[in-house]
């Protein structure tokens, strides 16, 4: 779950030290937000009633209970849905 009050980047670049490189502080941000909303990305598999795969795509976990937002086109007329984490 997402902690908006937690602050993985600046929002004024010009903030950062002057000896550091704009590319190299944009670089460690995203990593950083990778890093920490990774284990909410999951892989979304639909599949109809004879097990066959409808779509395949990813989903983010939005909320504490396990709901995850995917897109229509990956569960669209899916009977099954499975995910994985990585």
């Amino acid at each position: 779950m997402l902690d908006a009050s937690r602050r993985v980047f600046h929002e004024d670049p010009t903030t950062y030290p002057i000896e550091e490189a704009p590319l190299a502080a944009y670089s460690r941000a995203v990593a950083a937000v990778v890093d920490r909303i990774g284990p909410a990305v999951v892989r979304v598999e639909g599949s109809d009633q004879g097990r066959r795969q409808r779509g395949v795509g990813s989903g983010v976990v939005i909320a504490g209970d396990g709901l995850v937002l995917t897109n229509s086109h990956v569960v669209g007329g899916a009977k099954r849905v499975r995910l994985a984490f990585a």
